[in-house]
């Protein structure tokens, strides 16, 4: 039974109401898939969507239900719509027949569409002309909102049918009915390939050379207007005035209709609601350079509902001063002058004029050499270039301060990036009364940072990228105290991060939580690179050629996103890892490290397990890189497995090191426990012979020293120890001194026959080794000397070196304990010391216990 219903498939769709629920049971056509349409429901007969697209179908099929209210037959080989097509779809509202190779339309296709509010006719063969769109065929669709016809090719044999006709509007949207279609409020006819094509298929594009005043008289509520590349050359003045309601215009690569034409056409747009404006590439490639004149402006300040505008790669350099002034609507909040040819002149002292403008771009084009004026009188924001401009009709008596840039007070964002900048950012003010938030500037040739920059408190977002800058100080960032993003990224800003061992150069954007320093050849940063910035979020420090990562991260408590992909690290230091570990209890913590040589060895387990087991997520596994114990790199493809495998190696290994140790320490110690045993007597006999062979030694040395004391005092003690202290030693009790400011020459030194011509250093060990004892006379003044702390060391290197008592101290002025330093207490209490008497009586004794101690 079922077997003779091959052409149909039944399915039962499921109506719900407050009251019931019944099955109805619908026939869907072949190949094609049939639902309820949420976007119109019925109180009624359910209404279907039916969906029949990309199957390969060269015609409708014959059985779609009446019911069907939205039919997408698109993507299929439909070529013609014959009269009465759709005449059983009278519930239709939604009819998508785009990309199919329809190339004919009959007067009578649409007949009993009085519901249809969507058609796309996009993406065919459709030439826009009366020979393809009869006088009558949209007549029925009365309640149509929207009309794609954009994309459309035809064969090339229809070429000259085509070329004779100017706009083919008129005639096709009911024009020649007498009555107006007051519904349809979106209208494209835009054509993305105006030109042959060279791919052997013979197709070309369909084009609307003119635009006249009557055009669009059918089509009053229109509300949305896509012209985009359809080839028009010339628009009248009031071909856009019966659109009232005209909210959107986009008559973009239109390059055959030039500025002066669309200038004049703005009358008729005066008469619209329009809000957007794209008028990008309508100019001819190759055109000269454009200066915008007031004369050109004269219906643009009558648009008071235009909110943006876009007339991106127009061959725009320059404009009138004052014309901004004079034709700029103040409704105007958001342009895009992109692409041009705009050179920094005279104009910039009208943009105060723009009080509505929030958002402004005026971005270049990478593969165009700039060079850009700048109005005279600013020194340190110079142009390399040094062009002047020629304008004589030139006025400064807007600018009090010739060094200063006006802003519109309410801009909020200003793009100028890769418009061939070339400036040393020196001193810059800019009118504090602005309220500038978002900077862009990167592309441009910015190569030293100096600042100060005045009037830019509000900038949060700042963007200096690939601006070949080089020198940077810190108070060019001191700037932008409430600056939270910040891209500094493809500079050459190497040598300042690895000078910066303090994080001076950053240490100012406390509020800072988005850092791009990725692309420098940084190589090393240090400890404090990040300090102070503990707000930071986001941090991206890839391709810098990073080995390791020493950066003390400890103080952001928000961090959320680190990128080091594309460096040389092995590993994160543990100090990292642990912080990282604690962030990821709190929230979300990412870390990039693809394309970076991860050692997979023993050395770098413990990095291993703690990627493996942390919460901190490293993203997928591609693009991570294994560096093993050869040299070899593979793909971290198996981690656990990697991992699992190190511990075997690594565990085997560690054991069988521990035990070879342990049984070759056992065998020294036994071997040498036996020798001991075996050879007791004789390598006791040899223990008290060597000791007393010693002792001779010493007592034989000591006959062969030139001085019996080498004096270490500070040169503000010389009158002492060149007076008295030489007079009772040398002279009274026959003692041998060296005293530097005497014996320290280049020629011979006092009872020495050969010549010693030493630096200072030098001649200090050589008189410490040659003179029985050191006597260091202790006073505030040798405390303080670095020369008397070196024949300090010096003399105790010589008592530890050759085991005889050196140093004896004269303690020459009372000092306390906490006066004197550890080091040196210490060895005054574990040798020889003397205390200066300050009785007359005591010197006698005194002088004969030094003597003797010094020559004992």
């Amino acid at each position: 039974m079922m077997g003779s219903l091959d052409v149909t498939v039944f399915f039962m769709v499921v109506l719900i109401t407050p009251k019931s629920v019944c099955a109805v049971p619908v026939a869907c056509p072949q190949k094609c898939f049939c639902e309820p349409d949420t976007e119109y429901p019925s109180e009624g007969d359910i209404n279907l969507k039916v969906i029949c697209s990309d199957l390969g179908l060269d015609a409708l099929p014959g059985n779609i239900p009446p019911h069907t209210t939205t039919l997408l037959f698109d993507r299929n080989s439909l070529s013609h719509l014959k009269n009465y097509t759709f005449s059983s779809l009278k519930a239709l509202k939604n009819l998508n027949l785009s990309s199919n190779k329809i190339s004919s339309l009959e007067e009578d296709s649409f007949v009993n569409l009085t519901e249809l509010q969507y058609l796309r006719l996009d993406n065919n063969r459709l030439e826009l002309s009366p020979h393809t769109f009869p006088s009558f065929v949209f007549k029925p669709l009365g309640s149509l909102r929207s009309l794609s016809l954009h994309n459309n090719t035809h064969p090339a044999s229809h070429k000259n049918d085509h070329a004779s006709t100017s706009s083919p509007l008129s005639p096709s949207i009911s024009s020649q009915t007498g009555k107006q279609n007051k519904h349809i409020v979106y209208l494209r006819v835009a054509e993305n390939s105006p030109h042959t094509s060279d791919d052997g298929t013979g197709m070309v594009s369909a084009k609307i050379d003119t635009l006249n005043n009557k055009t669009f008289v059918s089509v009053p509520t229109l509300q949305t207007l896509e012209m985009f590349a359809c080839g028009i050359k010339n628009i009248e003045a009031d071909a856009f005035g019966a659109l009232k309601n005209l909210e959107n215009l986009d008559i973009s690569s239109n390059s055959e209709l030039g500025l002066n034409k669309f200038f004049d056409a703005l009358y008729g747009l005066t008469k619209t609601r329009l809000t957007n404006l794209l008028i990008d590439r309508i100019v001819p490639f190759g055109a000269p350079g454009r200066t915008i004149t007031g004369a050109n402006l004269r219906f643009f300040h009558n648009l008071s509902y235009l909110n943006h505008l876009s007339a991106r790669f127009n061959r725009i350099t320059n404009f009138e001063v004052g014309a901004l002034c004079s034709g700029v609507s103040p409704s105007l909040k958001h342009v895009n002058l992109g692409a041009n040819w705009l050179e920094l002149t005279y104009y910039v002292r009208d943009l105060h004029c723009l009080n509505g403008l929030q958002t402004l771009s005026v971005d270049g084009h990478d593969c165009w050499p700039r060079r850009l004026k700048l109005p005279d009188g600013n020194p340190d924001l110079t142009n390399a270039h040094h062009h002047r401009s020629t304008r004589q009709n030139f006025t400064n008596k807007r600018f009090d301060n010739p060094r200063e840039f006006i802003l519109p007070p309410n801009l909020e964002s200003l793009s100028v990036s890769n418009i061939g900048l070339f400036y040393i950012l020196g001193d810059i003010r800019v009118n504090p009364s602005n309220s500038l938030k978002h900077l862009k500037a990167n592309g441009n040739h910015l190569s030293r940072w100096y600042g100060p920059v005045s009037g830019l408190n509000h900038i949060t977002t700042l963007n200096l990228a690939d601006s070949l800058g080089s020198d940077v100080k810190s108070q060019f960032f001191e700037s932008f105290p409430f600056l939270k993003a910040l891209n500094i990224s493809g500079n050459e800003f190497r040598e300042i991060f690895r000078n910066d061992t303090e994080g001076r150069i950053l240490s100012s954007l406390s509020n800072l939580s988005v850092l791009d320093i990725s692309r420098n050849n940084i190589g090393k940063l240090h400890k404090k690179s990040f300090f102070n910035l503990e707000n930071l979020e986001e941090i991206y420090m890839s391709q810098n050629g990073l080995g390791n990562f020493d950066v003390s991260l400890i103080h952001m408590n928000k961090l959320k996103f680190l990128d080091v992909q594309q460096n040389l690290m092995n590993f994160l230091p543990r100090s990292l890892r642990n912080h990282l570990d604690r962030l990821a209890e709190s929230h979300n913590v990412s870390v990039n490290m693809k394309f970076n040589p991860i050692t997979c060895t023993c050395h770098n387990i413990n990095f291993l397990k703690w990627k493996r087991d942390s919460k901190v997520n490293f993203g997928t596994d591609d693009n991570y890189y294994c560096l093993y114990e050869d040299g070899s790199q593979g793909l971290m493809t198996d981690l656990p497995g990697t991992i699992t495998s190190l511990e075997q190696t690594c565990g085997g290994n560690v054991g069988a090191f521990f035990a070879s140790g342990a049984l070759l320490l056992s065998l020294m110690t036994s071997l040498a426990l036996a020798l001991a045993y075996r050879f007791r007597w004789k390598l006791r006999y040899l223990y008290y012979a060597t000791r007393l062979n010693f002792h001779r030694q010493r007592q034989s040395a000591d006959d062969e020293f030139d001085f019996d004391a080498f004096v270490s005092f500070s040169s503000e003690d010389n009158d002492f120890v060149m007076g008295e202290l030489r007079r009772r030693l040398e002279n009274d009790r026959d003692v041998t001194l060296c005293i530097h400011t005497r014996d320290f020459t280049p020629g011979k030194l006092r009872q020495v026959k050969k010549d010693y011509g030493q630096y200072i250093a030098t001649n200090v060990v050589d008189c410490v080794q040659r003179s029985r004892r050191t006597l260091v006379v202790v006073t505030r003044a040798l405390l303080e000397s670095d020369w008397c702390h070196y024949e300090l060391q010096m003399a105790l290197m010589e008592a530890s070196h050759t085991g005889r008592h050196v140093l004896v101290f004269l303690l020459y002025e009372h000092l306390s304990s906490h006066q004197i330093p550890r080091q040196v207490l210490y060895n005054i209490q574990a040798a020889t010391h003397i205390e200066f008497p300050h009785e007359e009586e005591d010197l006698g004794v005194f002088w004969n216990r030094l003597a003797l101690a010094l020559k004992a």
